[in-house]
């Protein structure tokens, strides 16, 4: 290409189809084609590389830099790890200072990343930025709820859950009013993980909400934390076998090659199930995996206020319990796992097959369509006659039943038809 005089042009025309397929993914990021999207990044991400080295390697080019990295935080790992994505972020906004929007955005994500990171400092500085930015654009409104988002998952990530909560909240509700699910969806997830940690009864709310928003727009990627968070929430009420339930359902849905964040919060919270049930070892073992995973992520649990305080009160319960050296032969055995085998010993429940809970003690609610749609199941019905029955479509009469599954802990449509049984009216 050099040779020919045409390498300049071929570049921007590769960076302009890589610009636009990235454009597209972001657009996309919160639906039914989002784990399509994750694989197509990942296949391209060579691609991405070259299109980023080029953007960045010239002032002139500022815009056309930033544009690109902001746009591939839609999918987080599009970058290829967090580490990178700071790498291209920093180089894009390294290129012009000047005030815009494309600016905004892409201090908007860096921050965003850099508390991912556990880099609570340097998203700091990227959130003073940010509202500066704001005040200088005259874009107040219109940012407003970008800086309140990343406000409220620093104070969420420093553990100061009260002032989280209120900052994530209002978050959720400005994205909701522009239309943003899948930022409202982040918000309800964070919300989540705040309420658990000073015992909230919301966070049934907010995991609920957020399982209901990625049902909505076929996000089966999100599904995976909505799930996570639905088990963190019934480990903060004490129902640890379903939380389990719940959890390894995220995990063993997890595309392992790009969700290594979420895979660690699944081991952590799986842990703590294993601590709360008796099972030290299987605990100490998940905790040396979690540490590992968190490596393997880019990120650093140092950072995680909202997990490092349920990770620190489960370990020090295992040094407690355990004898020394058998808690650290456990955790040394944790951290040689690689991921997948981590995933394979966690999928495991680690005890004797139980029976379900007893129906009185299924106390998650459920609306009265669903309570309808279970005493079909009861009656024996498939998904494609409760649909007939009640006039619905099929994926919708399915979509209550994975629901119910969901909120009951259940893993079978058997454990449905018992609980029905025993709670007609």
């Amino acid at each position: 290409m050099a040779a020919s005089g045409e390498e300049t042009a071929l570049r921007e025309r590769h960076r302009d189809h890589y610009q636009r397929m990235a454009a597209q993914a972001e657009t996309a990021w919160f639906g039914p084609d989002q784990l399509a999207w994750f694989t197509r990044l990942r296949l391209e991400h060579a691609n991405f590389q070259a299109a980023l080295a080029f953007t960045t390697a010239e002032p002139g080019r500022a815009e056309t830099a930033m544009s690109l990295a902001t746009s591939l935080w839609s999918h987080p790992l599009g970058y290829g790890s967090f580490h990178e994505g700071r790498r291209w972020l920093g180089a894009a906004l390294a290129l012009d200072d000047g005030p815009g929007p494309l600016r905004a955005g892409a201090l908007f994500v860096d921050g965003l990343v850099a508390v991912l990171q556990g880099d609570i400092r340097a998203a700091h500085a990227r959130l003073e930025e940010y509202r500066d930015m704001a005040e200088v654009l005259g874009a107040q409104r219109e940012l407003a709820r970008g800086a309140v988002h990343l406000d409220g998952l620093l104070a969420l990530f420093q553990a100061d859950f009260p002032r989280a909560i209120t900052l994530l909240d209002e978050a959720c509700t400005l994205h909701l009013a522009a239309g943003d699910a899948g930022s409202a969806a982040v918000a309800a997830c964070m919300l989540t993980s705040a309420c658990v940690n000073v015992d909230d009864p919301q966070a049934t709310h907010y995991a609920e909400r957020f399982l209901a928003l990625c049902e909505e727009h076929g996000a089966a990627w999100s599904r995976t934390h909505a799930l996570w968070a639905l088990g963190l929430d019934h480990y903060r009420r004490g129902l640890y076998p379903r939380a389990g339930t719940l959890v390894r359902r995220a995990l063993r849905d997890k595309p392992l090659s790009y969700d290594q964040c979420g895979v660690a919060q699944c081991l952590e919270v799986l842990g703590w199930c294993a601590a709360a049930a008796g099972l030290l070892e299987r605990a100490a073992t998940l905790l040396g995996a979690a540490d590992a995973a968190w490596q393997v992520a880019g990120s650093t649990l140092t950072g995680l206020g909202h997990l490092q305080t349920g990770h620190q009160k489960f370990e020090a319960r295992l040094r407690k319990d355990m004898d020394a050296a058998a808690f650290e032969a456990a955790t040394r055995s944790g951290r040689a796992l690689t991921l997948e085998q981590a995933v394979g010993y966690a999928l495991q429940d680690g005890s004797e097959p139980t029976p379900p809970p007893p129906a009185q003690d299924a106390s998650a609610p459920l609306t009265r369509r669903e309570r309808e749609v279970a005493a079909l199941v009861a009656e024996g019905l498939t998904n494609k006659e409760i649909a007939a029955r009640l006039t619905i479509s099929r994926r919708t009469a399915e979509g209550h039943v994975d629901r119910i599954l969901t909120k009951m802990g259940f893993t079978s449509r058997t454990q449905i038809a018992a609980w029905s049984a025993t709670h007609r009216s």
